[in-house]
């Protein structure tokens, strides 16, 4: 009997609490529906990105990482110099205010955080530390250039106030005043160092097909405090070293500038 009455009581209480855990759930679901904001109060920004960029000057050919200065195989041709590329990136700019804190009516200002990936080339040149390693292991400088293909990246994190025009518009016109940018470049300097940092500039224009759907284009340059830049002149080490007038071995300086600027288009979502 007591058996039978607790398998009864254990039936019993399954039979009520089933109920009343879908009722529950159900309850949740309302509650989560209820908070979901209307699409007029949906002003902050999911993206997507994606384009062209270029360095401003040359590329970042000659150096120690990117092709070993060139001096191993002594050739044009076997620099790494390319300096245009493609790029693609995400972000998230969140609204801080509807009418610039109050200075001037339908003008957005929000806080844009982004990243963004940049390739700008890749060759076949000489890998620098395999052609150390194996110089250093057999004496001999001559048979040891050991090639590889050298991809020239960069990864960008960035943080900026963002200021809409026209609200309300289906065309709105954005800058990006300035902003904080974090850079990792690869392969590393001439001095292995890797990160920089730097300050961004933007402007674009936004679409909006369907409702919460942003399309737009976007140009931005970035400014760089070269801080991986090792300032060196290989130029003149290397003829003075050699005893060779200046320019003989070779013509190039590794000391690099990294600005660069991007242009190409997004695709966004409001939330």
């Amino acid at each position: 009997m007591k058996t039978t009455s607790r398998s009864f009581s254990i039936i019993r209480t399954g039979l009520i609490g089933m109920p009343l855990m879908a009722a529950t759930l159900l309850a949740s679901q309302a509650g989560w529906a209820a908070e979901e904001k209307p699409l007029a109060e949906k002003r902050s920004v999911i993206f997507f990105r994606g384009g062209y960029t270029e360095y401003v000057d040359e590329g970042r050919g000659f150096e120690s990482f990117t092709d070993t200065h060139g001096t191993l195989r002594l050739s044009e041709s076997s620099i790494n110099k390319r300096d245009k590329g493609w790029y693609v990136g995400a972000g998230v700019e969140h609204s801080i205010s509807s009418n610039l804190l109050g200075l001037m009516p339908g003008t957005q200002l929000l806080g844009e955080i982004g990243l963004e990936w940049k390739r700008f080339g890749s060759k076949e040149s000489t890998v620098v530390v395999p052609s150390a390693e194996c110089a250093l292991l057999t004496g001999n400088v001559v048979n040891c250039p050991i090639t590889g293909d050298i991809t020239v990246t960069m990864f960008t994190v960035s943080a900026s106030p963002k200021i809409k025009f026209l609200e309300g518009s289906p065309i709105r016109p954005w800058i990006i005043p300035a902003g904080l940018d974090f850079h990792v470049i690869s392969p590393p300097s001439d001095a292995a160092t890797v990160l920089d940092v730097g300050v961004q500039f933007a402007g674009g224009l936004e679409f909006e097909p369907l409702p919460g759907i942003k399309v737009g284009i976007d140009g931005r340059y970035h400014y760089t405090a070269n801080e991986t830049n090792t300032k060196n002149n290989f130029v003149a080490v290397t003829n003075s070293v050699s005893g060779l007038p200046p320019g003989t071995l070779v013509t190039r300086s590794s000391d690099k500038d990294n600005d660069f600027w991007t242009a190409g288009a997004y695709l966004g979502f409001s939330f």
